[in-house]
């Protein structure tokens, strides 16, 4: 995959993915990806960098374990 990527803050449980490729990013509407830790659901916000740009690989699914730093989208 290739792109910028949107990368968790945390290590969590990915709860849902509210994008799809070829989906442009924006912060209105639904989260592009909610992440679960310790009981707190986390809807992630986009970077300026991300904003406008097209959704081109998502590297989770709903249920993965990840760790902080680790990518969950690309965009460009």
């Amino acid at each position: 995959m290739s792109g910028t990527p949107l990368k968790s803050p945390v290590q969590a449980t990915v709860r849902a993915i509210g994008v799809s490729v070829g989906d442009v990013l924006s912060n209105d509407g639904e989260p592009a990806i909610v992440v679960e830790a310790m009981k707190t659901s986390i809807s992630l916000k986009l970077s300026r960098a991300l904003l406008g740009k097209t959704v081109t690989g998502i590297a989770v699914e709903v249920g993965d374990v990840v760790k902080p730093g680790q990518a969950l989208l690309f965009a460009e």
